[in-house]
């Protein structure tokens, strides 16, 4: 298999060419040029707590804030693992004794990876595991001793996704050469790709580790499968044209774990350009300690809401975004402008300190403009109670007239062993049903019915339950 391309183009707006190529079909290919390039696909790096927070929501579902709690749990009560709230991917140099030592030990508790010890690199030449200088204050989170038999169900899953990252970090890369032709029929242009293995590395050892470790690393090719060893290029002819229509697609809500990722480095967005070294280093949002929490704050304010595991921005937030990117104060919603910021504190503290006294006296001076925002014309679910609107948290959605006085009971979103969507909470405020719920009884029983909010009872939660025909 191959790709037809014209002028270093694969994708076209028409099908115009395909008459031209299937008048094509069965002349013989000539070869006009070939090369073979060495290539390497390394193992996953080792965890630090932004990634692991990423894959546990892929995994699991559980959210930044549920990571790092569970994670906390195995650090500080079952001391399993260690520091959680680190930056780093890498171990420092004077680990390595530490590293075998656990690695050892923990080949003889799980001895399915036993296996690995002839193959493993821990020692000071391997630098995507030990890296003096991209270690920062600590090191990368890793298992340091077997998990406690009391241990519960979402320990058991992060420690045991720690524990395998740690095992398979430490294997040697798949070698491969990448084998590329470039082929000649009645002048048009194909690409025939493939790859020769050499050395399998890690990869063969991809029957101890879950899919989730050993679908990390992949290396997009045209056609990756392809084995050309045995081919003969002096008898090569065009069998058949196949064309594919494809659509662009717009970019992707964020969800837990895209948005954990752009914030640990956003120079990909497509508003920012940040190619050099420095900027590589110092790009980010927050650090990995606070980046769980801007996602809990910004729904609890009204900014971002849940829509199917998506976060969308509200028109409260959009509302905010612009009348501050309209002011003085406009650098605040620019990432551009704060990643430079960062880069002069590193630079020199107080020649940044003198600069954004400045901004800040300057930006105090000059007047906001605010249209008005009428929070009532929106699609809202307004409290029974005291009509504010009703936002969602984590756990519950709640009313954000309570500063104020309001005693409208937060309505979780899990109850009696049921759940409810938004689209129940929305009907129960406007004083309808919500749609029937399977709940648990307090035996392990079960029992289906509706609910609604009694205004009779302050708007409290009640169960509705339907007479059967």
């Amino acid at each position: 298999k191959g790709i037809y391309f014209e002028a270093d183009k694969t994708d076209f707006p028409d099908d115009g060419r395909i008459s031209n190529l299937r008048s094509c079909v069965g002349m013989h290919a000539q070869l006009k040029d070939s090369k073979s390039e060495n290539k390497e696909v390394y193992p996953p790096q080792l965890y630090n707590l932004n990634a692991i927070q990423k894959d546990a929501y892929t995994y699991f579902g559980y959210t930044a804030s549920q990571t790092l709690t569970i994670i906390q749990s195995l650090y500080e009560t079952l001391k399993c693992v260690s520091y959680p709230r680190t930056p780093s991917r890498v171990m420092g140099s004077e680990n390595i004794t530490l590293c075998k030592t656990i690695f050892e030990r923990l080949c003889t508790v799980y001895p399915n990876y036993a296996p690995l010890k002839s193959a493993v690199q821990i020692s000071p030449d391997n630098k995507r595991c030990f890296n003096d200088q991209e270690l920062e204050a600590h090191h990368a989170l890793i298992p340091l001793k077997e998990l406690p038999e009391n241990a519960t169900p979402e320990q058991k899953n992060i420690y045991n996704t720690i524990l395998e990252r740690f095992f398979v970090a430490f294997l040697p890369p798949q070698k491969y050469i990448r084998q590329t032709f470039i082929l000649n029929v009645s002048g048009n242009t194909f690409k025939i790709t493939g790859r020769k293995i050499v050395a399998q590395g890690w990869k063969a050892f991809t029957t101890i580790f879950p899919d989730r470790h050993v679908s990390v690393q992949s290396e997009k090719t045209e056609d990756d499968s392809q084995i050309l060893d045995s081919v003969n290029w002096n008898e090569v002819y065009l069998a058949d044209i196949e064309t594919a229509e494809k659509w662009t697609k717009p970019p992707k809500h964020f969800n837990e774990a895209s948005i954990l990722s752009f914030m640990e480095n956003p120079k990909f967005d497509r508003h920012v350009s940040l190619e050099t070294e420095t900027h590589k280093k110092l790009v980010g949002i927050g650090t990995a300690a606070t980046r769980h929490t801007f996602i809990p704050k910004l729904m609890k304010s009204g900014y971002i809401e849940l829509q199917k595991k998506n976060f969308i921005c509200t028109p409260l937030g959009s509302f905010l975004l612009d009348t501050i990117r309209n002011s003085s104060i406009q650098a605040l919603a620019d990432i551009t402008a704060t990643t430079q910021w960062e880069e002069d504190l590193a630079a020199d503290p107080i020649a940044f300190g003198k600069s954004i006294k400045e901004y800040v006296r300057t930006a105090v001076t000059q007047t906001i403009k605010v249209s008005t925002f009428n929070i009532t014309s929106l699609d809202d679910i307004l409290c029974p109670l005291c009509k504010r609107p009703i936002r969602e948290s984590q756990k519950s959605w709640f009313c954000t007239g309570y500063k104020d006085g309001c005693t409208f009971k937060s309505l979780w979103k899990e109850t009696r062993g049921t759940t409810f969507s938004k689209t129940d909470i929305k009907n129960l405020c406007s004083g309808k049903k919500s749609a029937v719920k399977k709940c648990t009884k307090k035996d392990g029983g079960s029992y289906e019915c509706a609910f609604i909010l009694n205004p009779k009872k302050n708007y409290e939660l009640e169960p509705v339950f339907l007479k059967r025909k």
